[in-house]
């Protein structure tokens, strides 16, 4: 039951895959309350965005605070139903509430359990720099045709990243000098290559959220 979850909580973490942030969110609305935290563990792209507009839409009776991961604290993989290895913690994750001058609040409610966060400016840097959104489509079409022989049973990190994999390109810093549009990208054994930056027309299309 839900709203005996959420009853007297100060904070909740949400931790499904992206897909279900609108499900969690337009269940919880009816139950959630001033001040409650309500953290997307992780958010990935624009989440904290999506579930803030999913409870004004179901009209949420309080004002929840929500925030939400850059991405998962633990390195880790499924081995199977109930089943997930964890290879380790990771040393710093940036976090961000909606609005952004809740960031504090939300980091000394969790600092305790989790003192790997820090302040991630906001829910726009914490969402736009969802590296997964970029890298794990792109390794996946580096390597559609082992997926299709071995039915997905290799490591996706460990196998799937091969050298000849790896030209993959950084996500645009916002530092990075732009030219008509494009921003060059210092790649990891020190080639160069373009990508459209996030203003140019080229992207407009690319806007919707990933899943």
């Amino acid at each position: 039951n839900i709203g005996e979850a959420l009853e007297g909580a100060h904070v909740v973490m949400v931790v499904v895959p992206s897909s279900g942030h609108r499900d969690i969110a337009a269940a919880a609305a009816p139950y959630l309350r001033d001040g409650q935290i309500v953290l997307l563990h992780p958010g990935r792209t624009c989440g904290a965005i999506e579930f803030a507009q999913v409870l004004r839409e179901n009209n949420c009776p309080g004002k929840p605070i929500v925030a939400e991961a850059e991405t998962f604290i633990y390195a880790s993989r499924s081995e199977g139903p109930s089943h997930a290895r964890i290879f380790r913690i990771k040393e710093s994750v940036p976090l961000a509430a909606l609005p952004a001058t809740k960031n504090r609040a939300v980091l000394d409610a969790i600092h305790h359990v989790y003192p790997q966060y820090i302040d991630g400016g906001n829910v726009l840097k914490t969402g736009l720099n969802n590296m997964g959104a970029v890298f794990h489509p792109t390794i996946t079409l580096l390597n559609a045709g082992w997926i299709e022989t071995t039915h997905g049973d290799f490591e996706f990190y460990i196998d799937g990243v091969s050298p000849a994999a790896q030209w993959h390109p950084r996500l645009a810093s916002a530092r990075a000098p732009a030219w008509n549009g494009w921003r060059w990208h210092t790649m990891p054994a020190g080639r160069t290559c373009t990508m459209p930056s996030t203003t140019s027309p080229a992207t407009t299309a690319l806007r919707r959220r990933p899943r």
